[in-house]
């Protein structure tokens, strides 16, 4: 087999392979049963029954951050002039 036919069938392999994926996480959609990387996710986290869960401790972070939100505060305007409430600061630039 020649490289140019190996490489055919892995690209082939890595389309099925791709389909297939998209397919599980479409029917995972369907029955309501979504993963979710909840560490990731700020104010929440994943209670008992698998469903997510606001974390208290977060929701005010969250709170102000909608605030913020609302007040025409892009990402990187909250994090640069409010990131130390958030626990982070404005990037570096060049």
């Amino acid at each position: 087999m020649t490289e140019t036919e190996k490489l055919l069938v892995s690209l082939k392999k890595s389309a099925t392979h791709s389909k297939a994926i998209k397919a599980g996480i479409q029917q995972s959609m369907r029955t309501g049963k979504m993963k979710l990387n909840y560490s990731q996710l700020l104010g929440y986290t994943k209670g008992t029954d698998g469903n997510l869960v606001i974390a208290p401790e977060k929701a005010e972070i969250v709170r102000k951050i909608f605030e913020l939100y609302l007040q025409d505060n892009g990402c990187r305007k909250m994090r640069c002039r409010h990131g130390s409430r958030f626990g982070t600061s404005c990037p570096k630039t060049a």
